[in-house]
């Protein structure tokens, strides 16, 4: 509150005239709405900062352990001007509540805005392993820190610093995280140790050692190929790959196999030895498949240090086989009629025929065709592209006729089909075509006139007739 004030003088009973007059107040305690504290930013401290008072003579100093506790008050700064406080007596990491209070003379100020405080813990543990291949660098890799602060759900950050890197390769920090670059060469794998520090964003430092594993890399495959998706029955094809081994490993083998719908191994490659480097070509040349249908090609690349594998698609087409063709039919008498087998050509021919076997052999395109062992009585013609056989079948029976279709699949002639026919050779029974019966006399001697067929296979023919009574 303002006053105006005025002064008279007094002599005995005398007073004089009121002096000018002037204006006066007193000093009031100012209320404090600026506090800060710090939040584990100062270790085994808490540090308290206001904007000072121009008319404060003291500060009043008031600590709760919540933020509605009772407040107690651990100190009273008199020398002033003052704007801040370090308050030691904190106990761990625990939070803290804070007010101050202006003193002005004798007058004791409202209480300041409320702030929570907490003191800093150094952390107590810190650990990493960073692991990476002898050909490429790790991932970022983050320091697992034990750190009392955390623990108590306080918020907390780190700095690393590498104070003795490892003694190959490049260690680097990247957003607070490890990462490591091995050799360019690619030859290191193994165990490597590095020294660094974890400062807490209260500045205490945790000194410790790292460690690095260094994994030999495996073996990659970039590309895999078919020069051609799609070929017919045993027939051998090529394979291009490009694949990489690291010079770290050892026993590198390259190799390709053959897998059917089911994932079962039709074809087993044999596998090849390859030195290690990068970006290196091969070109498999495989044994063809026997039956058609769609399979799966593997590559498979392997050494000490792993196993890559990569796939492609090849389809196997059917062999279109020959068409058999036997005359006069499939029901022929024993020793009179010439059975003749023949074969025709397919209306698409996908594979063409040859009775040569070394022919086929020499050219994997073409397919040998083969008769099996002729009956008794025919005898095989393998003058054209495609045998046949003839001849009268001299013994009674079934006689399966059956040719074989053979393709070389790059490492021998396979048979891939077959086309067959069953001849059944029968002996006729003799018959008699015609009997004439002449006119006679009681007393004559009967002449019959008779036409019959018979076979050999019948054997001796004798011809007998009885009278048949009316």
């Amino acid at each position: 509150t303002h006053y105006f004030y005025t002064v008279k003088t007094v002599i005995g009973s005398l007073v004089g005239n009121a002096s000018n007059e002037a204006e006066g107040y007193g000093k009031m305690p100012a209320t404090i709405a600026t506090l800060t504290a710090t939040q584990g930013t100062q270790t085994g401290k808490v540090v308290l900062g206001w904007t000072s008072s121009p008319d404060a003579t003291g500060y009043e100093i008031w600590r709760a352990t919540s933020t509605t506790g009772t407040p107690s008050k651990i100190t009273t700064l008199t020398t002033m001007p003052a704007n801040s406080y370090e308050d030691t007596t904190v106990s761990g990491v625990a939070s803290y509540f804070y007010t101050i209070k202006t003193i002005v003379g004798t007058l004791t100020g409202s209480a300041s805005n409320q702030v929570e405080g907490w003191a800093n813990g150094a952390p107590t543990a810190a650990s990493v392993t960073v692991t990476a291949s002898s050909t490429s660098a790790s991932a970022a890799t983050a320091v697992t820190v034990t750190d009392p602060n955390v623990t108590a759900g306080k918020t907390e950050t780190y700095t690393l610093t590498i104070t003795n890197p490892p003694t190959a390769g490049t260690l680097t920090i990247v957003g607070g995280k490890f990462v490591y670059t091995p050799p360019a060469d690619g030859l290191f794998s193994g165990p490597l140790t590095f020294d660094y520090t974890v400062t807490d964003k209260g500045g205490a430092v945790y000194a410790t050692t790292g460690n690095i594993n260094v994994v030999c890399g495996s073996p990659t495959i970039t590309a895999f190929t078919l020069p051609l998706t799609s070929v017919a029955q045993a027939s051998p094809f090529d394979a291009n790959a490009t694949y990489s081994l690291p010079v770290c490993s050892t026993n590198g083998q390259i190799k390709v196999d053959i897998l059917d719908s089911n994932s079962v191994v039709v074809v087993a490659g044999t596998p090849v030895t390859t030195p290690n480097g990068a970006g290196q070509a091969h070109t498999f040349t495989s044994a063809g498949v026997i039956a058609a249908g769609s399979y799966t090609v593997r590559m498979t690349a392997t050494s000490d240090s792993g196993t890559a594998t990569k796939t492609a698609i090849l389809t196997v087409k059917a062999v279109n086989l020959p068409t058999l063709g036997i005359s006069p039919g499939l029901s022929v008498t024993v020793g009179e009629e010439t059975v003749t087998a023949t074969l025709s050509n397919p209306p698409a021919v996908n594979c063409p025929f040859t009775s040569d076997p070394a022919v086929a052999i020499a050219d994997s395109s073409q397919c040998y065709v083969s008769f099996n062992t002729p009956p008794s009585g025919m005898s095989l013609d393998n003058g054209g592209p495609l045998p046949s056989m003839s001849g009268i079948i001299d013994t009674a029976g079934s006689y399966p006729i059956t040719a074989e279709i053979f393709k070389h699949d790059g490492t021998a002639l396979q048979k891939i089909g077959q086309v067959s026919k069953t001849v059944v050779a029968a002996c006729t029974a003799p018959a008699v075509i015609s009997f004439d019966i002449p006119a006679l006399l009681p007393y004559e001697v009967p002449n019959y006139a008779s036409t019959y067929k018979a076979y050999s296979c019948n054997g001796a023919v004798r011809l007998v007739t009885a009278p048949r009574p009316r």
